[in-house]
């Protein structure tokens, strides 16, 4: 664990975890920032079936990994629909380019 769940709704307009994530984080094994951030979580996020998504790859993909992901075939998913792929590192390398920004 990285300790940095308050960084999402800071770099993310809108989340869209699938019922799998949203069980994960839920789960009384996550560690409790996480859990307390998933019983009161940001507005922005809304629970997304993989049913919503109009696209018959998506049934090959494991539940949990859509568009922030670390698995190679979400991501080669995600990119063909013109949607920007962040794993972690991802996450807070952009975290690092705002704040570097927002400092300058």
């Amino acid at each position: 664990m990285i300790a940095q769940i308050d960084l999402l709704p800071l770099l993310f307009e809108r989340m869209f975890p699938p019922p799998a994530v949203v069980d994960e984080l839920s789960h009384r094994a996550a560690p409790i920032a996480v859990r307390d951030w998933m019983q009161q979580p940001p507005g922005r996020v809304d629970v997304l079936q993989a049913a919503d998504i109009d696209d018959p790859a998506l049934g090959a993909l494991d539940d949990g990994g859509r568009i922030l992901i670390d698995e190679r075939k979400a991501a080669v998913v995600a990119l063909r629909e013109n949607l920007e792929v962040a794993g972690t590192r991802g996450v807070l390398d952009l975290n690092a380019e705002r704040t570097t920004r927002s400092s300058s």
